[in-house]
């Protein structure tokens, strides 16, 4: 049966929204609820049950390391109490060394990955929730504008509250503590006892009794540290659980935008946007709302001057930080920078108050450099897709390519099968610093006579080399992808709006709103076409910049427009 619609319900919404400061309710709006597995109710409340297990498991231990019972003391009240007691670390099994020099800080990194896909994830879903929750429509501001890829970890919250956007600063909560904060204090939580520093002062340090202890104050603040973490994660839950999402599918790459824009007249309002800054795209934006409904953008209400978001973003350098020498160069000093100050704080014996006073200082180094080089992996994910086409002739799969979520060593796989080895490098890096956190977080300044011989070689050594691969990976970033070849960064909606509004390759997404992610692959295969960013003769018979089908008019070089002087038609012979 074909559904006549009415002038009421088509044309009369849009005529309101245009001079109406109130929105049209939308006729028959159903929202949406499609979500990642990794905001799905079943997956959250796994990980709190983790969660609540971790504090249970830590101040078991504590409580056994405590009171004596799993080790009876011989009348002397040193020879009791601990987990594990022994003269010579070499006689601890393979098994018990493990279990106390690399599995809590092992279980700790674990635990910071799943909780930081998840926060993607939902840094990600964020702006299509604004865009459907309300029949009004959402600002700009807080949806097609929002950005939090560039946004440092620690700033995230900040941010999510500025917006009033609760569920985001609770996951940024969460990944800043998981990532951070909770590796580090597992990492110290077990302790020898008595201290190095105890047993020198006494007349046979060889042949006292060492026990492994369970720390008080690291338990304490571990044990708050997840609390905080349950207590936000079943924030997120119920918040969850209350709302629909607004999609239909995953919105993965350009298309996932494309497909949602495709026949929207929400378009016009992008005119002229090509090489604008985000200061400029949220000044033109923020004359109205916009909604997401059945899986297409639209217009909402109009909005008085009163109404409008008074806070613009400044402009950002088009090119992300960590690709800039001014980024990147005090990185690398840094990694510099522990490559000597490790072997100093194992060997020698001046700093050995270091880490008797410090013993995060180790794994506090490797998480620092595990949060810097994730937010590196981080831009190369987001730029990759762009980098494809702005050399041109790129597969219509990379239309759908999107990196930003992707899990840690599932990108690997999927940058080597594409080719992208730059990428695929870089993100083989972050597990070896992931490793780096496990080694260093199991190292101490009594190396000398509480570490196996070979543990004493290998792991410092290790430990080097990677920061030595770290540092030559750095250097090799900067040398291919330094230079800027975008007027913006593409982490908005918005912006990536203003780089198809007049593309030709619209067309290739009419009627994959509903679709699936698979599906718009599957039919921008058959169609056999090849796409790439740069100059292109839009639908309007004008040149603009961005990505369209090929051929394009000409390449994009940064901080150059041809169009002055420039006349583009229908009969344009230029294309190359």
């Amino acid at each position: 049966m074909i559904r006549v619609c009415s002038f009421r319900q088509v044309f009369l919404p849009l005529f309101l929204s245009r001079g109406n400061p109130k929105a049209y309710p939308v006729p028959d709006r159903k929202i949406p609820n499609w979500k990642p597995v990794v905001l799905q109710t079943w997956y959250l409340v796994t990980l709190i049950i983790f969660t609540l297990a971790l504090i249970a498991g830590v101040e078991t231990l504590y409580w056994l390391s405590d009171k004596h019972v799993l080790r009876k003391g011989n009348g002397k009240p040193r020879d009791g109490g601990g987990l594990i007691g022994y003269y010579s670390v070499e006689s601890l099994s393979v098994l018990e060394l493990f279990m106390w020099k690399y599995l809590p800080t092992l279980v700790g990194v674990i635990y910071g990955i799943v909780w930081r896909v998840t926060d993607e994830e939902l840094k990600r879903t964020e702006p299509y929730y604004q865009l459907s929750k309300k029949a009004s429509g959402a600002l700009a501001a807080v949806s097609l504008n929002i950005e939090y890829n560039n946004i440092w970890a620690p700033f995230v919250p900040i941010t999510a509250i500025k917006y009033k956007q609760w569920v985001v600063a609770a996951g940024g909560v969460i990944s800043l503590l998981a990532t951070s904060a909770v590796p580090v204090f597992l990492s110290v939580v077990v302790r020898v006892d008595p201290s190095q520093k105890e047993r020198q002062k006494m007349e046979n340090p060889e042949d006292v009794l060492k026990r492994l202890v369970v720390d008080a104050l690291w338990t304490r603040l571990l044990e708050l540290t997840l609390a905080i973490i349950a207590m936000f994660a079943i924030y997120i839950v119920v918040k969850l659980s209350s709302r629909r999402s607004g999609l239909l599918g995953d919105p993965s790459g350009i298309a996932g935008v494309a497909a949602m824009a495709n026949n929207s007249h929400m378009l016009m309002d992008f005119n002229d946007l090509d090489l604008a800054t985000e200061e400029k795209i949220h000044k033109q934006l923020n004359k109205r709302t916009y909604i997401l409904h059945k899986g297409a953008l639209w217009q909402a209400k109009a909005l008085r001057e009163d109404e409008r978001d008074q806070s613009a973003p400044k402009a950002m350098n088009p090119h992300p930080l960590l690709l800039r020498m001014e980024g990147m160069v005090p990185f690398l000093v840094y990694i510099l920078a522990a490559v000597v100050f490790v072997p100093l704080i194992l060997y020698e014996k001046h700093f050995d108050i270091v880490m008797e006073k410090f013993p995060w200082v180790m794994p506090g180094m490797a998480v620092v450099t595990k949060c810097v080089w994730g937010v590196l992996e981080g831009e190369l994910r987001m730029l990759e897709p762009f980098w494809i086409l702005f050399k041109r002739k790129a597969h219509s799969s990379v239309l759908t390519l999107d990196y930003t979520v992707t899990i840690p060593g599932a990108i690997i796989v999927k940058a080597l099968s594409k080719g992208h080895w730059l990428l695929a490098w870089v993100a083989t890096v972050s597990i070896f610093i992931e490793f780096l956190t496990v080694l260093l977080g199991s190292l101490d300044s009594s190396a000398n006579s509480e570490e196996p011989r070979i543990f004493l070689k290998l792991a410092p050594a290790i430990s080097l080399t990677i920061f030595v691969i770290a540092f030559a990976t750095g250097l090799l970033v900067l040398k291919l992808r330094r230079h800027p070849f975008l007027p913006r960064q593409p982490g908005t909606i918005s912006s990536v709006l203003a780089f198809i509004y007049q593309s030709k390759m619209l067309m290739d997404f009419s009627g994959t709103e509903q679709k699936s992610t698979l599906q718009r692959k599957r039919k921008l295969g058959k169609l056999g076409k090849r796409y790439g960013f740069g100059w292109y003769l839009g639908r309007d018979g004008k040149r603009h910049l961005g990505v369209d089908q090929e051929p394009l008019l000409d390449v994009y070089k940064f901080g150059f427009d041809p169009r002055e002087g420039v006349f583009d038609g229908p009969g344009d012979v230029g294309m190359v």
